[in-house]
């Protein structure tokens, strides 16, 4: 990770905007100093670097909305911004909190966050997911950024310094080696589970119970019976099931048999029923061979009969058509006659029009002068009226321009009155911030802000340190008692593991003998179902004489008659089992609790011993404090803490009232800066007003100037139109306008129409021509006519409407003539069609045995009709035909029964003798299946008790693991394994120290690791003699401290590059001898490529490193930062 920029706001005494870039060239040597007084604000930068990335700071941790004492006071907000660098991209980290409203005295509100790349995409807005996500990017938590980026003021000398328990904390602490303590107390706790998964199974194990030996060859030799004796019924089982298959067979053949015959009876009976159908479909389907010739001969008659009505219609029409034509000739001769009175009309009124507009266009004056002129003059007209209206307008402008200089002369004189008004103020402001600032002067006297600060810190820090000895005070006494109780706590769980031993070695005894006791019950039990195995053989026995089978004479069971009972050994076995079962149990159980109770006092014991080193730890911590202090053990500490804090709340009483008079200093000045600010504005106000009058004054006389000139333009314009105009000049011109506009569009409509009707004159007179030429020649047809045919009648028609009628006439009576002739043809083929049809009808009539055509008609039939006495006789004949077969089917499975003749026994006796086999072969089966269960339920038993040994053997095995396994590093608090991963860790951290020691140093010292986490000096320069980290100088020691602070860095930052780190070391506690020893550290880290800033307010410090960042002390205790340039 490398810092690019911090920019931060109203954090502590740097009030304002800062912004300091480490890209800027002054940055390149990669070393620098942050400089300045005490209480500047070096130490706030810092501050803001961490408040940006990670919300938190050294001094103050987490800022939050219940207090933000890093920020400004007066300040209505804050921010802190950093932009940084790492081998994933570019970023920039966020952080902001303001007041409500946005006021000094308002509320804190919640923090803002935010976290994006420099290329502008934000990755979160929200505080939580931002901290998580900037972790991750930047690769360290907080307190690993704190331990190797950002090295706070004497905080990396405290490892050097620390004893060995200290300095394992911080080991823990820096670099997460609390895994392994949890690791360690993992493995004590599986260790304990795996040893009770063991004997949980053990105590499964023996709870399974297994069948002997003697019962297994019972049950096997029982179940061979059962299996010879079941094989003997299952022949003589399906014997008996062919014979009553067969006999059930039989008697469904008969009644089948019996069936069928009766339904083809049923069959024939409906077939002869139904004969006169039968009778009546043949007829109608001999019918249906001659039904298209009957329909044929029908057909060719009504094609007679329409031929012939047709012939006819057309005669009549012809005899009609030479009475219609006289009528039309007629007709046209009257038409001739009308049209020609029409054209004449129409001439004659075309010349008395051409007259009347002639007399129209005489009656228009000067109308040749409007066509010519008109034009002209409406333009003049229009300049005229344009002239006239730009006169107004510049009227118009000069009364505006008039207002404005009388508004400007009322403002410049506003104006003159509110600066001397203001300048009353400003001159009163000025007293009034005199007057404070001398009073300000006189509440400080002698001491300072930054003085009476520096007071009420010490009194601050005096405070706290007398109320840290008060706590101490009373941790030591809680811890006495706490002490005390987990003493007598230890003493009860010794007195309790000691009771319970006893308990567990009488259940042991306890275990034992049930244990014993139900071994001889088993192999009494055993005996027992041997003896009774060999009944066959104890008959044959007689005393005295020796046993066929083991050679003895004595034979007791013999002599008494009595024989162990094995049911009851039995029940006594389950007995002795379930003692075992219960007394095991229990021994597992106190066990179990034992181990409890001693992992119990081992944990008790090491919190005393915990509790011991915290209580001798905080009784140094209260006798360092009360030496640091002067205050010795019987000095009442509350006392001090009180007067003290009487002293504290005094010094902030006048530090507030000194900062109220600060702030009413501060108001003053604002409000003289303010009403200088408003005298200012009041004069720039004035001297516009002024101008403006001035303008105002110029735009008078330039509109006056302008009026007269539009007046002069409208008198010649109206000179002229007067002299060209034949009336003079109109008083109302728009109207004079729209008069002779209008009369000019008449004159000139009134000229269009007269040559239109000249146009149109020869035209009628050719009209009129040939309507006489047409009106003649009809006339002469007319007087052809025989007039007394035609009908009186007659309507008035035009002539065109005549002669169109006489040819339509001609066309019809042409077109008659021929459908006549085409009729008469159609008479003659249809006479022939009919022979034709009646010759084939007579021959087919022969051929299917009808007399006549009526005969054939009537035995006809409808065609759905015919289909569904057709469908009802193929169905009567397919059930007769159905019958017979099922009949025969019938009679030949009868007859095949019969010829097989199993059995002379009745159904009943047949299923009687069934009953019986499949009873005994049920009753073998089930009992051979209750032998076979046992068999495999004990098979599974034994399969079940390896499974549960391996199991065993299995949790035996991983139970002697983990027992090795918590022998090496296992412990119920953890400390075994931690404190051998912390020493490894603090290997490796003095490896990478001496790796910089040898660099800072010349290679004089080495770290080394004493006994368990102490650390050696080696002194190359003594002949590599050890000493102890303590004897070193003030230069030695930060050197030390430096080289493991650097070697912390590097092993918390193993994951990422970390390429800038802050020191905030102080070197002000430096002897000038240490100081150059530290200083020359400095610069050999600058050839390393890291951003190095160095916080020191030492002169030395300032002189040796040349590029400074400083931050300035001002008056009023705000400061502000000066960049190298």
């Amino acid at each position: 990770m490398r810092l690019l920029s911090v920019t931060f706001e109203n954090l502590n005494s740097l009030r304002g905007r800062h912004i300091i870039d480490f890209r800027s060239p002054a940055f390149h040597s990669g070393l620098f100093a942050i400089v300045g007084e005490t209480g500047a604000g070096k130490t706030t930068i810092l501050d803001a670097i961490c408040l940006a990335l990670y919300h938190c700071t050294p001094r103050l941790g987490l800022i939050t909305a219940s207090g933000n004492e890093l920020m400004s006071r007066n300040a209505s907000h804050c921010m802190a911004e950093v932009e940084f660098e790492t081998s994933v991209g570019a970023f920039r980290a966020t952080w902001s909190q303001s007041r409500a409203r946005r006021k000094p005295d308002g509320a804190l509100q919640q923090p803002n966050g935010e976290l994006a790349k420099l290329s502008g995409d934000i990755l979160t807005s929200r505080l939580k997911e931002k901290l998580e996500q900037t972790g991750q990017i930047v690769g360290l938590s907080y307190p690993q950024f704190t331990r190797s980026v950002m090295l706070t003021q004497g905080g990396f000398a405290v490892f050097l310094q620390s004893d060995e328990g200290e300095r394992a904390d911080l080991l823990e602490k820096l670099t997460g080696t609390e895994v392994y303590g949890a690791i360690s107390s993992r493995v004590w706790q599986t260790t304990s589970e795996a040893g009770r998964r063991a004997a949980d199974f053990k105590l499964q194990a023996s709870g399974i119970i297994l069948l002997g030996d003697v019962d297994l060859n019972d049950l096997h030799g029982r179940k061979s019976e059962l299996q010879q004796h079941h094989a003997e019924l299952r022949p003589q089982l399906d014997t008996a099931r062919r014979d009553i298959e067969w006999r059930t067979a039989l008697d469904n053949a008969l009644n089948d048999c019996a069936n069928a015959e009766k339904v083809l009876a049923q069959a024939v009976t409906l077939l002869e029923a139904q004969e006169p159908e039968r009778l009546r479909l043949v007829e109608a389907e001999r019918a249906a061979g001659v039904r298209p010739l009957l329909a044929a001969v029908k057909s060719a008659g009504e094609h007679f009969e329409r031929q012939s009505s047709r012939h006819a219609d057309l005669l009549l029409r012809r005899d009609q058509n030479e009475e219609a034509r006289c009528v039309a000739i007629g007709l046209a001769h009257r038409a001739a006659g009308t049209e020609l009175a029409r054209v004449d009309a129409r001439y004659r009124a075309a010349e008395n029009s051409l007259a009347a507009l002639q007399d129209r266009i005489d009656a228009i004056s000067y109308g040749p002068l409007l066509d010519e002129h008109f034009g002209v003059w409406e333009a003049k007209v229009n300049l005229l009226q344009s002239e006239r209206h730009s006169e107004i307008e510049a009227l118009n402008a000069h009364s505006t321009a008039v207002s404005a200089f009388e508004a400007a002369a009322d403002a410049t004189q506003a104006a003159e009155s509110a600066l001397a008004a203001g300048s009353g103020e400003w001159s009163e402001a000025q007293k009034i911030f005199q007057k404070l600032a001398q009073a300000f002067a006189e509440a400080l006297s002698v001491d300072t802000v930054a003085g009476l600060e520096e007071q009420r810190e010490v009194l601050v820090a005096r405070l706290a340190a007398l109320t840290a000895l008060s706590d101490a005070r009373q941790v030591c006494q809680r811890n006495d008692a706490d002490r005390t109780g987990r003493e007598e706590a230890i003493a009860k769980l010794a007195a309790r593991i000691k009771a319970g031993r006893t308990i567990v070695d009488q259940c042991v005894e306890i275990r034992s003998s049930a244990e014993a006791t139900l071994k001889d019950k088993r192999e009494k039990h055993q005996m027992a179902l041997m003896i009774r195995s060999f009944d066959d053989h104890r008959r044959d026995l007689v005393d005295g004489h020796p046993c066929t089978l083991c050679g003895a004479t004595e034979h007791p069971y013999v002599a008494t008659g009595t024989l162990p009972e094995p049911n009851a050994l039995q029940r006594e076995l389950d007995v002795a089992q379930e003692e075992f079962v219960t007394a095991d149990a229990e021994w597992v159980r106190l066990s179990s609790a034992l181990t409890g109770l001693e992992g119990q006092h081992e944990n008790a014991a090491e919190e005393l011993r915990s509790v011991r080193k915290t209580h001798d730890e905080a009784r140094r911590q209260r006798d360092a404090q009360s030496a640091r202090l002067s205050i010795s053990a019987d000095v009442d500490v509350d006392a001090l803490c009180a007067a003290t804090d009487v002293q504290r709340s005094e010094l902030v009483e006048r530090l507030r009232d000194v900062r109220q008079r600060d702030s009413a200093l501060g108001a003053a000045r604002n409000a003289e800066h303010e009403n200088e600010r408003k005298v200012g504005v009041l004069r720039t106000a004035l001297a516009e007003c002024v101008g403006l009058s001035n303008q105002a004054k110029e735009r008078v006389g330039l509109c006056t100037e302008n009026a007269g000139k539009a007046r002069a333009k409208v008198l010649r314009l109206e000179t002229e139109i007067s002299d060209v105009l034949p009336e003079g000049l109109p008083d109302d011109l728009d109207g004079w306008i729209r008069q002779n506009r209008d009369a000019l569009a008449d004159y000139r409509q009134t000229l269009a129409q007269r040559a239109q009707v000249e146009t149109t004159l020869p035209a009628f007179l050719a009209a009129l021509d040939a309507a006489q030429r047409e009106h003649d020649k009809w006339q002469a047809k007319w007087s052809e006519l025989d007039r007394s045919a035609i009908a009186e009648s007659l309507v008035s028609r035009s002539m065109e409407e005549c002669v169109a009628d006489v040819q339509d006439r001609y066309e019809r009576a042409t077109k008659l003539f021929g459908e006549i002739e085409s009729a008469a043809l159609g008479v003659a083929d249809a006479i022939e069609r009919v022979d034709a049809a009646r010759g084939t009808l007579t021959e087919a009539l022969a051929l299917s045995g009808f007399a006549s055509a009526q005969q054939a008609e009537a035995a006809l039939l409808q065609a759905d009709v015919l289909e569904r006495m057709r469908m009802e006789m193929d169905a009567l004949a397919d059930g007769r035909t159905k019958a017979d077969g099922a009949y025969g089917e019938a009679r030949r499975r009868r007859d095949e029964l019969r010829n097989q003749a199993r059995t002379e026994s009745a159904t009943d006796e047949i299923s009687a003798r069934l009953k019986r086999i499949e009873e005994a072969v049920n009753t073998a089966s089930a009992e051979l299946g209750q032998i076979q269960q046992k068999l495999e339920t004990d098979e599974r038993e034994r399969t079940r008790l390896r499974e549960k040994q391996q199991d065993v053997d299995a949790a035996e095995n991983e139970h002697a693991n983990w027992q090795h396994l918590n022998g090496l590093i296992g412990s119920a608090d953890g400390k075994k394994f931690r404190q051998f991963a912390q020493g490894l860790t603090l290997d490796h951290l003095v490896r990478l120290a001496n790796a910089h020691l040898s660099r800072l140093d010349g290679g004089r010292y080495l770290i080394k690791r004493g006994k368990a986490l102490n650390l050696r000096m080696v002194d190359s320069w003594e002949g590599d003699a050890e000493r102890d980290a303590k004897t070193l100088s003030g230069g030695e020691c930060f050197l030390v401290s430096l080289s493991l602070a650097l070697g912390l860095s590097d092993l918390v930052s193993q994951s990422t590059s970390i390429d800038s780190f802050f020191l905030d070391e102080g070197f002000g506690t430096l002897d000038d001898g240490a100081l150059n020893i530290a200083l020359d550290a400095m610069e050999s880290l600058q050839v390393s490529g890291k951003l190095i800033g160095v916080i020191s307010h030492v002169q030395q410090v300032k002189e040796r490193i040349p590029v400074q960042i400083r931050v300035v002390k001002g008056r009023r205790q705000d400061s502000w930062i000066e960049l190298p340039v």
